[in-house]
Protein backbone atom coordinates (compact mmCIF):
# COMPACT_ATOMS: atom_id res chain seq x y z
CA UNK A 1 0.00 0.00 0.00
CA UNK A 2 2.47 2.60 0.36
CA UNK A 3 5.14 1.64 -2.91
CA UNK A 4 3.90 2.64 -6.33
CA UNK A 5 5.95 1.63 -9.05
CA UNK A 6 6.42 3.86 -12.28
CA UNK A 7 8.76 1.75 -14.02
CA UNK A 8 10.23 -1.45 -14.10
CA UNK A 9 10.16 -5.17 -15.73
CA UNK A 10 8.67 -8.11 -14.03
CA UNK A 11 11.60 -9.27 -11.43
CA UNK A 12 12.35 -9.62 -7.56
CA UNK A 13 15.15 -7.61 -6.73
CA UNK A 14 17.23 -8.55 -4.12
CA UNK A 15 19.34 -5.81 -3.29
CA UNK A 16 21.38 -3.67 -0.66
CA UNK A 17 19.62 -0.05 -0.37
CA UNK A 18 21.74 2.70 -0.09
CA UNK A 19 21.14 6.58 0.20
CA UNK A 20 21.63 8.58 -2.59
CA UNK A 21 20.82 12.63 -1.74
CA UNK A 22 18.41 13.72 -4.67
CA UNK A 23 20.38 11.09 -6.81
CA UNK A 24 21.25 14.91 -8.77
CA UNK A 25 24.09 15.97 -9.95
CA UNK A 26 24.97 19.61 -11.92
CA UNK A 27 27.69 20.75 -13.91
CA UNK A 28 27.22 23.94 -13.35
CA UNK A 29 26.45 23.96 -9.62
CA UNK A 30 29.00 21.39 -8.76
CA UNK A 31 26.32 19.45 -7.17
CA UNK A 32 26.74 15.27 -7.68
CA UNK A 33 25.07 12.91 -5.10
CA UNK A 34 27.08 10.25 -6.72
CA UNK A 35 30.35 11.18 -5.78
CA UNK A 36 32.39 9.03 -3.49
CA UNK A 37 29.24 6.70 -3.47
CA UNK A 38 29.41 3.47 -4.63
CA UNK A 39 25.42 2.24 -5.76
CA UNK A 40 26.58 -0.35 -7.97
CA UNK A 41 23.86 -3.15 -8.29
CA UNK A 42 22.15 -1.32 -5.56
CA UNK A 43 18.88 -0.03 -4.88
CA UNK A 44 19.17 4.13 -4.20
CA UNK A 45 16.62 5.69 -1.94
CA UNK A 46 16.24 9.30 -3.16
CA UNK A 47 14.71 12.64 -1.84
CA UNK A 48 11.98 14.05 -4.20
CA UNK A 49 12.71 16.41 -7.24
CA UNK A 50 15.39 18.29 -7.05
CA UNK A 51 17.55 20.30 -4.57
CA UNK A 52 16.14 23.62 -4.34
CA UNK A 53 12.76 23.37 -5.53
CA UNK A 54 9.78 21.56 -4.27
CA UNK A 55 7.77 22.03 -7.60
CA UNK A 56 5.43 18.51 -8.25
CA UNK A 57 6.10 19.46 -11.94
CA UNK A 58 9.87 19.92 -11.76
CA UNK A 59 9.81 16.56 -9.83
CA UNK A 60 8.09 14.74 -12.63
CA UNK A 61 10.04 16.09 -14.86
CA UNK A 62 13.37 14.99 -13.82
CA UNK A 63 12.46 11.31 -12.96
CA UNK A 64 13.67 10.10 -16.26
CA UNK A 65 17.01 11.79 -15.67
CA UNK A 66 17.04 10.27 -12.23
CA UNK A 67 16.64 7.03 -13.42
CA UNK A 68 19.12 7.53 -16.25
CA UNK A 69 21.93 8.75 -13.56
CA UNK A 70 21.58 5.86 -11.36
CA UNK A 71 21.69 3.20 -14.36
CA UNK A 72 24.72 5.27 -15.35
CA UNK A 73 26.42 5.45 -11.69
CA UNK A 74 25.24 0.81 -11.84
CA UNK A 75 22.56 1.26 -9.46
CA UNK A 76 19.40 -1.26 -10.44
CA UNK A 77 16.63 1.11 -8.94
CA UNK A 78 15.39 4.27 -7.63
CA UNK A 79 12.88 4.73 -4.90
CA UNK A 80 11.72 8.05 -4.68
CA UNK A 81 10.82 9.58 -1.09
CA UNK A 82 7.05 10.89 -1.56
CA UNK A 83 7.18 13.88 0.67
CA UNK A 84 4.86 16.00 -0.82
CA UNK A 85 2.13 18.56 0.22
CA UNK A 86 -0.83 16.42 -0.56
CA UNK A 87 -2.47 12.81 0.08
CA UNK A 88 -0.49 9.85 -0.80
CA UNK A 89 -3.94 8.27 -1.18
CA UNK A 90 -4.95 11.25 -4.13
CA UNK A 91 -1.48 10.82 -5.41
CA UNK A 92 -1.65 6.80 -5.53
CA UNK A 93 -5.37 6.98 -7.73
CA UNK A 94 -3.68 9.59 -10.10
CA UNK A 95 -1.17 7.46 -11.05
CA UNK A 96 -1.88 4.03 -10.06
CA UNK A 97 -3.93 3.27 -13.25
CA UNK A 98 -3.12 3.77 -16.90
CA UNK A 99 -1.50 6.98 -17.92
CA UNK A 100 0.26 8.76 -20.53
CA UNK A 101 3.76 10.14 -21.24
CA UNK A 102 5.55 11.11 -24.06
CA UNK A 103 7.82 8.54 -25.87
CA UNK A 104 11.71 8.97 -24.79
CA UNK A 105 14.10 7.89 -27.34
CA UNK A 106 15.65 4.67 -25.86
CA UNK A 107 18.56 5.10 -23.63
CA UNK A 108 19.08 1.90 -21.97
CA UNK A 109 16.65 3.10 -18.81
CA UNK A 110 13.74 1.10 -20.44
CA UNK A 111 12.81 -1.14 -17.83
CA UNK A 112 14.46 0.25 -14.89
CA UNK A 113 12.64 -0.35 -11.50
CA UNK A 114 11.29 3.14 -10.72
CA UNK A 115 9.00 3.79 -7.17
CA UNK A 116 7.55 6.25 -4.70
CA UNK A 117 7.10 5.27 -1.57
CA UNK A 118 4.84 6.60 1.62
CA UNK A 119 7.29 6.45 4.72
CA UNK A 120 5.53 5.32 7.67
CA UNK A 121 6.27 4.75 11.26
CA UNK A 122 9.49 3.97 12.13
CA UNK A 123 10.52 4.03 8.97
CA UNK A 124 14.14 2.57 8.27
CA UNK A 125 14.81 5.27 5.88
CA UNK A 126 16.05 7.16 8.60
CA UNK A 127 18.92 4.65 8.83
CA UNK A 128 19.33 5.36 5.13
CA UNK A 129 19.44 9.27 5.73
CA UNK A 130 22.18 8.53 8.06
CA UNK A 131 24.48 6.56 6.07
CA UNK A 132 23.54 3.13 6.86
CA UNK A 133 22.85 0.71 3.98
CA UNK A 134 20.41 -2.07 4.57
CA UNK A 135 19.25 -5.60 2.66
CA UNK A 136 16.30 -4.86 0.42
CA UNK A 137 13.62 -7.41 -1.08
CA UNK A 138 11.17 -6.07 -3.96
CA UNK A 139 8.98 -8.33 -6.25
CA UNK A 140 7.87 -5.59 -8.91
CA UNK A 141 5.13 -7.49 -10.97
CA UNK A 142 6.61 -5.28 -13.93
CA UNK A 143 4.81 -2.27 -15.66
CA UNK A 144 3.25 -2.52 -19.00
CA UNK A 145 3.44 0.18 -21.79
CA UNK A 146 2.36 0.48 -25.28
CA UNK A 147 2.79 3.30 -27.96
CA UNK A 148 -0.02 5.36 -28.85
CA UNK A 149 -1.11 8.65 -31.04
CA UNK A 150 -2.64 11.42 -29.19
CA UNK A 151 -2.41 14.33 -31.72
CA UNK A 152 -2.43 17.63 -30.60
CA UNK A 153 -4.15 19.74 -33.48
CA UNK A 154 -3.09 23.07 -34.32
CA UNK A 155 -3.97 25.85 -37.27
CA UNK A 156 -2.47 28.91 -38.24
CA UNK A 157 -3.89 32.73 -39.35
CA UNK A 158 -2.09 34.89 -41.35
CA UNK A 159 -2.46 38.12 -39.08
CA UNK A 160 -4.07 41.22 -41.47
CA UNK A 161 -1.17 44.05 -40.34
CA UNK A 162 1.86 44.17 -42.56
CA UNK A 163 4.35 44.49 -39.33
CA UNK A 164 2.66 42.88 -36.63
CA UNK A 165 1.36 39.47 -38.86
CA UNK A 166 4.90 38.37 -37.77
CA UNK A 167 3.99 38.10 -33.97
CA UNK A 168 1.78 35.19 -32.75
CA UNK A 169 -0.68 34.93 -30.43
CA UNK A 170 -1.12 31.44 -29.10
CA UNK A 171 -4.52 30.67 -28.13
CA UNK A 172 -5.05 26.78 -26.50
CA UNK A 173 -7.63 24.75 -24.34
CA UNK A 174 -7.40 21.18 -24.21
CA UNK A 175 -9.50 18.42 -25.48
CA UNK A 176 -9.26 15.43 -23.52
CA UNK A 177 -10.50 14.43 -20.21
CA UNK A 178 -10.27 11.82 -17.49
CA UNK A 179 -11.17 8.81 -18.93
CA UNK A 180 -14.39 6.04 -18.51
CA UNK A 181 -14.99 4.14 -15.46
CA UNK A 182 -12.15 3.37 -12.92
CA UNK A 183 -9.97 5.24 -15.10
CA UNK A 184 -11.80 8.57 -14.15
CA UNK A 185 -10.74 8.37 -10.61
CA UNK A 186 -14.15 9.20 -8.97
CA UNK A 187 -17.58 7.46 -8.24
CA UNK A 188 -19.28 5.57 -11.15
CA UNK A 189 -21.95 3.51 -12.02
CA UNK A 190 -22.74 0.69 -14.79
CA UNK A 191 -25.40 3.06 -15.50
CA UNK A 192 -22.53 6.21 -16.20
CA UNK A 193 -19.20 5.68 -16.19
CA UNK A 194 -17.91 7.95 -18.90
CA UNK A 195 -16.81 11.06 -17.58
CA UNK A 196 -17.57 13.44 -20.36
CA UNK A 197 -16.01 16.54 -18.80
CA UNK A 198 -18.57 19.28 -20.45
CA UNK A 199 -17.38 22.23 -18.20
CA UNK A 200 -13.49 20.92 -18.38
CA UNK A 201 -12.56 21.03 -20.64
CA UNK A 202 -15.82 21.14 -23.24
CA UNK A 203 -16.38 24.75 -22.48
CA UNK A 204 -13.22 25.71 -23.54
CA UNK A 205 -12.99 23.62 -26.31
CA UNK A 206 -16.05 25.39 -27.76
CA UNK A 207 -14.35 28.56 -26.98
CA UNK A 208 -11.69 27.84 -29.13
CA UNK A 209 -13.86 26.85 -32.13
CA UNK A 210 -16.05 29.76 -31.70
CA UNK A 211 -12.69 32.05 -31.68
CA UNK A 212 -11.56 30.24 -34.26
CA UNK A 213 -14.71 30.79 -36.76
CA UNK A 214 -14.87 34.49 -35.50
CA UNK A 215 -11.25 35.33 -36.26
CA UNK A 216 -11.23 33.43 -39.16
CA UNK A 217 -13.96 35.53 -40.81
CA UNK A 218 -11.49 38.89 -40.26
CA UNK A 219 -8.10 37.99 -39.28
CA UNK A 220 -6.79 40.63 -36.43
CA UNK A 221 -3.39 42.14 -36.86
CA UNK A 222 -1.41 39.75 -35.41
CA UNK A 223 -1.39 36.15 -36.84
CA UNK A 224 -2.85 33.77 -34.44
CA UNK A 225 -1.97 29.83 -33.89
CA UNK A 226 -5.05 27.88 -32.47
CA UNK A 227 -3.76 25.01 -30.20
CA UNK A 228 -6.34 21.90 -29.13
CA UNK A 229 -3.68 20.25 -26.56
CA UNK A 230 -3.96 16.28 -25.50
CA UNK A 231 -2.78 15.64 -22.47
CA UNK A 232 -3.53 18.22 -19.76
CA UNK A 233 -4.75 15.68 -17.25
CA UNK A 234 -2.03 13.74 -18.03
CA UNK A 235 0.31 16.32 -16.65
CA UNK A 236 0.08 19.37 -19.76
CA UNK A 237 2.38 16.94 -21.55
CA UNK A 238 0.53 18.08 -25.33
CA UNK A 239 1.00 21.51 -24.16
CA UNK A 240 4.66 20.70 -23.19
CA UNK A 241 5.29 19.01 -26.39
CA UNK A 242 4.60 21.65 -28.33
CA UNK A 243 6.68 24.39 -26.22
CA UNK A 244 9.46 22.12 -26.88
CA UNK A 245 8.28 21.36 -30.72
CA UNK A 246 6.96 24.72 -31.78
CA UNK A 247 5.10 24.94 -35.54
CA UNK A 248 6.48 28.57 -35.16
CA UNK A 249 9.56 29.95 -34.04
CA UNK A 250 8.89 30.45 -29.78
CA UNK A 251 10.83 33.97 -30.37
CA UNK A 252 7.73 34.87 -32.53
CA UNK A 253 5.26 33.59 -30.17
CA UNK A 254 4.42 36.67 -28.20
CA UNK A 255 1.14 36.23 -25.94
CA UNK A 256 -1.00 32.59 -24.74
CA UNK A 257 -4.77 33.01 -24.43
CA UNK A 258 -5.77 29.49 -22.45
CA UNK A 259 -8.70 28.22 -21.69
CA UNK A 260 -9.46 25.54 -19.42
CA UNK A 261 -11.65 25.74 -15.73
CA UNK A 262 -13.13 23.01 -13.91
CA UNK A 263 -16.59 24.25 -13.79
CA UNK A 264 -18.47 27.71 -13.18
CA UNK A 265 -20.52 28.85 -9.95
CA UNK A 266 -21.47 32.35 -10.74
CA UNK A 267 -22.82 32.96 -14.73
CA UNK A 268 -22.31 37.02 -13.89
CA UNK A 269 -18.45 36.60 -14.57
CA UNK A 270 -15.25 34.64 -16.27
CA UNK A 271 -12.44 34.06 -14.29
CA UNK A 272 -8.75 34.99 -15.20
CA UNK A 273 -5.93 33.21 -13.89
CA UNK A 274 -2.87 35.15 -13.95
CA UNK A 275 -4.73 38.21 -14.28
CA UNK A 276 -1.64 40.16 -12.90
CA UNK A 277 1.00 37.91 -14.70
CA UNK A 278 0.54 40.65 -17.81
CA UNK A 279 -0.18 43.83 -19.59
CA UNK A 280 -3.71 43.10 -21.05
CA UNK A 281 -5.84 44.14 -18.25
CA UNK A 282 -7.07 46.90 -20.31
CA UNK A 283 -8.03 44.04 -22.70
CA UNK A 284 -9.49 41.90 -20.32
CA UNK A 285 -11.93 45.08 -18.40
CA UNK A 286 -12.99 45.88 -22.05
CA UNK A 287 -14.43 42.48 -23.07
CA UNK A 288 -16.08 41.92 -19.41
CA UNK A 289 -18.01 45.68 -20.61
CA UNK A 290 -18.84 44.67 -23.87
CA UNK A 291 -20.45 41.67 -22.52
CA UNK A 292 -21.98 42.71 -18.97
CA UNK A 293 -19.77 40.29 -17.15
CA UNK A 294 -17.46 41.11 -14.20
CA UNK A 295 -14.22 39.34 -13.88
CA UNK A 296 -13.30 37.07 -10.97
CA UNK A 297 -9.69 37.60 -11.01
CA UNK A 298 -7.05 34.70 -9.77
CA UNK A 299 -9.84 32.88 -8.08
CA UNK A 300 -8.76 30.42 -5.23
CA UNK A 301 -5.09 31.16 -4.86
CA UNK A 302 -4.31 28.47 -2.49
CA UNK A 303 -5.05 25.58 -5.20
CA UNK A 304 -2.06 27.27 -7.24
CA UNK A 305 -4.15 27.34 -10.70
CA UNK A 306 -1.95 28.93 -12.89
CA UNK A 307 0.61 26.16 -12.35
CA UNK A 308 -2.03 23.49 -13.55
CA UNK A 309 -2.86 24.21 -16.71
CA UNK A 310 -1.40 24.38 -20.47
CA UNK A 311 -0.79 27.88 -19.65
CA UNK A 312 2.19 27.12 -17.99
CA UNK A 313 4.03 25.54 -20.23
CA UNK A 314 4.40 28.84 -22.43
CA UNK A 315 5.07 30.83 -19.22
CA UNK A 316 7.94 28.51 -18.24
CA UNK A 317 9.48 29.41 -22.07
CA UNK A 318 9.33 32.83 -21.29
CA UNK A 319 5.70 33.97 -23.06
CA UNK A 320 3.14 36.00 -21.36
CA UNK A 321 0.27 33.79 -20.68
CA UNK A 322 -3.03 33.45 -18.59
CA UNK A 323 -5.61 31.31 -18.43
CA UNK A 324 -9.38 32.25 -19.25
CA UNK A 325 -11.77 29.91 -16.98
CA UNK A 326 -15.49 29.97 -16.48
CA UNK A 327 -17.16 32.33 -13.50
CA UNK A 328 -15.54 30.65 -10.18
CA UNK A 329 -16.08 32.56 -6.79
CA UNK A 330 -14.18 29.57 -4.87
CA UNK A 331 -13.88 25.85 -4.86
CA UNK A 332 -17.40 25.23 -3.25
CA UNK A 333 -19.71 22.15 -3.19
CA UNK A 334 -21.45 23.68 -6.82
CA UNK A 335 -17.61 23.46 -8.11
CA UNK A 336 -16.94 20.06 -6.59
CA UNK A 337 -20.23 18.65 -7.91
CA UNK A 338 -19.08 18.73 -11.59
CA UNK A 339 -15.40 18.77 -11.05
CA UNK A 340 -13.75 15.33 -12.71
CA UNK A 341 -17.42 13.83 -11.90
CA UNK A 342 -19.78 11.37 -14.37
CA UNK A 343 -22.24 14.29 -13.70
CA UNK A 344 -20.03 16.99 -15.65
CA UNK A 345 -22.30 16.28 -18.74
CA UNK A 346 -24.12 18.44 -21.43
CA UNK A 347 -27.35 18.50 -20.14
CA UNK A 348 -25.93 19.83 -17.20
CA UNK A 349 -24.59 23.38 -18.66
CA UNK A 350 -26.59 26.72 -18.32
CA UNK A 351 -26.52 27.57 -22.79
CA UNK A 352 -26.71 30.98 -22.41
CA UNK A 353 -24.04 31.59 -20.35
CA UNK A 354 -21.60 29.38 -22.43
CA UNK A 355 -22.78 31.46 -25.11
CA UNK A 356 -21.85 34.73 -23.94
CA UNK A 357 -18.61 32.99 -22.72
CA UNK A 358 -17.21 31.82 -25.87
CA UNK A 359 -18.34 35.21 -27.48
CA UNK A 360 -16.35 36.97 -24.58
CA UNK A 361 -13.42 34.71 -25.04
CA UNK A 362 -13.24 35.28 -28.92
CA UNK A 363 -13.54 39.59 -28.20
CA UNK A 364 -10.84 39.25 -25.97
CA UNK A 365 -8.49 37.17 -28.21
CA UNK A 366 -9.24 39.49 -30.76
CA UNK A 367 -8.50 42.84 -28.46
CA UNK A 368 -4.91 40.98 -27.71
CA UNK A 369 -4.45 40.23 -30.75
CA UNK A 370 -5.10 44.34 -32.37
CA UNK A 371 -3.32 45.84 -29.16
CA UNK A 372 -0.57 47.92 -30.48
CA UNK A 373 1.79 48.11 -27.87
CA UNK A 374 3.62 44.99 -27.24
CA UNK A 375 2.23 42.20 -25.10
CA UNK A 376 4.71 41.44 -22.12
CA UNK A 377 4.31 40.43 -18.90
CA UNK A 378 4.09 42.77 -15.51
CA UNK A 379 7.58 43.84 -14.07
CA UNK A 380 6.22 41.91 -10.69
CA UNK A 381 5.45 38.68 -12.36
CA UNK A 382 7.69 36.17 -11.05
CA UNK A 383 7.89 34.74 -14.87
CA UNK A 384 9.03 38.01 -15.75
CA UNK A 385 12.95 38.01 -16.95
Amino acid sequence: DNLLVFSGKEEEIKAEAVFAGHGWTDAETGHDDYANLDVKGKVVFVLPGIPGSRDPMVMFNAMPRKAKLALENGAVGVVELFRLNFPWRFFKSYFNKERMEVAQEADGSEGFFYAFIKEGKNSPVTQLEAGTSLPISIKNSGVESQRIYAPNVVGILEGSDEKLKNEYILVSAHYDHIGVGKEGGGAYTPQDSIFNGARDNGMGTVALLSAIKSLAQKPPKRSVIFLACTGEEMGMIGSAYYADHPLVPLEKTVFNLNNDGGGYNTVEQFSVIGYAHTNVAHELEKTAAAFDLGISKDPAKEMGLYERSDNISFAKKGIPAIDFAPGVTAMDAEIMKYYHQVTDNPESIDYDYLLKFCQAFAHAARLIADKNEALDWMPDSKYAK
